[in-house]
């Protein structure tokens, strides 16, 4: 039987997508996991897996269209088993039991006009998808991440005539590359640089923040010894590998503080206030193409040791976003400290009600017990919505994470819910 490989929700905002690359073609085999084609998104290329194993039958939207969430793109016959009827992302929406199938019924007359009208919807969406002009370049998600760094807008190339070397003439990274040496034309004095996708979509949500969210922030000042100190302890640790860094502690602390602060995991619309039972730490990952938000889903489910593995895969130089990192979240921790920031005030990612800007770990003169003394300091700062969140409460949360960070023990334990 054949399934349908349909387009996943991707994040909370996102209405439509570009189809960029199949990585497989019509009549080959297709194992559970693989990457199948990836989607430009609001802020980057997101690659979508498969979830069920089968040969690819038949491809119904090309590359450089635009693709709804939910929309089939591609059939995929299963082999030697019933899979499920749509071949869906990770990403459902939650409280939607799945349906079990049940057993095996002999063939009827229902199922055969099912069969037949599924055919002709099958045919109509080739045909549909053969007419189709083509909306963009076959350019690889790398040689277009490219173009927009260096502000070459795709279509300029069109004259170009380039042939790509990559399969079916996908244009690479490399022609790319090769096709901007070879031009020597004098650049102007001034230069406009047009906005990218991505640059454009991080505009106009940050401006629609700030706009409607009214922004208020507050700033603590964490002693960070007992940090360093565990730091160590797990460095010396051979379990661990490598041992968790500030911003891991700052994650967990997070996640510990909105389990313990519940009045905080909530966010704001016109019909009332929406509390939210899961927590999502978004972390905020700074890209060539642009800002992106990865998301820790249950992350006051995970151990330490699970959200420095998470986060180390985030430092990756070849990480690259599926569509499990994304998915709903309580706030984002922004951390500017390993750039020599000590204190920024970050704007709201709405629909959360706070974000948190994370200073670097410098040593200061402080007093301790009556006496000065040079001990490692990082300056923590809280922006909140306060059509959300009022002052003593945004106050408490972030006196708490201070305060988790001070006292670490308990973040050895995070995650033991």
């Amino acid at each position: 039987m054949s399934i349908e490989i349909v387009v996943p929700q991707i994040g909370e905002a996102v209405s439509e997508l570009t189809l960029l690359e199949w990585f497989k073609k019509e009549g080959q085999s297709v194992e559970k996991g693989e990457v199948l084609f990836s989607v430009d998104a609001d802020k980057s290329v997101v690659e979508v897996e498969a979830f069920e194993e089968g040969v690819l039958e038949r491809i119904l939207e090309p590359e450089g269209v635009s693709v709804m969430p939910g929309q089939p793109v591609a059939l995929l016959r299963i082999v030697g088993g019933i899979g499920k009827s749509r071949m869906h992302s990770s990403l459902q929406k939650p409280g939607k039991p799945q349906a079990s199938p049940g057993p095996a019924e002999p063939p009827t007359a229902s199922r055969s006009a099912e069969q037949e009208a599924l055919s002709q919807r099958i045919e109509g969406g080739a045909r549909q998808s053969k007419t189709k002009p083509r909306q963009r370049l076959p350019l690889s998600p790398r040689a277009r991440r490219l173009l927009e760094e260096r502000g070459v807008p795709p279509e300029s190339i069109a004259a170009d005539r380039l042939t790509g070397s990559g399969p079916n003439g996908l244009i690479t990274e490399r022609d790319i590359e090769a096709l901007l040496a070879s031009r020597s034309e004098p650049k102007p004095e001034l230069t406009k640089m047009p906005l990218s996708r991505s640059r454009r979509v991080i505009a106009e949500k940050l401006q629609r923040s700030h706009r409607e969210a009214p922004h208020f922030y507050l700033t603590v000042e964490v002693d960070m010894s007992k940090a360093q100190e565990l730091r160590e302890e797990c460095a010396s640790d051979k379990s661990w590998g490598r041992p968790p860094t500030y911003s891991d502690l700052v994650v967990c602390a997070c996640a510990t503080a909105l389990r313990q602060t519940p009045e905080i995991n909530v966010s704001f619309a016109e019909e009332g206030l929406i509390h939210h039972e899961s927590i999502g730490i978004g972390v905020a990952v700074h890209r060539a193409d642009g800002l992106i938000v990865p998301v820790l889903r249950e992350a006051d489910r995970r151990s330490l040791r699970e959200i420095s593995a998470w986060m180390e895969q985030l430092r990756q130089p070849d990480f690259r976003l599926k569509d499990s990192h994304f998915g709903k979240k309580s706030m984002v921790v922004s951390n500017l400290g390993m750039h020599g920031v000590d204190v920024f005030f970050p704007i709201i990612d709405l629909p959360d009600p706070v974000i948190l800007g994370v200073g670097r770990v410098k040593e200061r003169i402080v007093a301790f017990e009556g006496s000065p003394e040079v001990r490692p300091v990082s300056v923590l700062s809280l922006s909140a919505d306060h059509r959300v969140v009022d002052g003593v409460l945004a106050a408490r949360f972030l006196r708490r994470i201070a305060s988790l960070l001070e006292e670490p023990g308990e973040l050895m334990e995070a995650g033991n819910v």
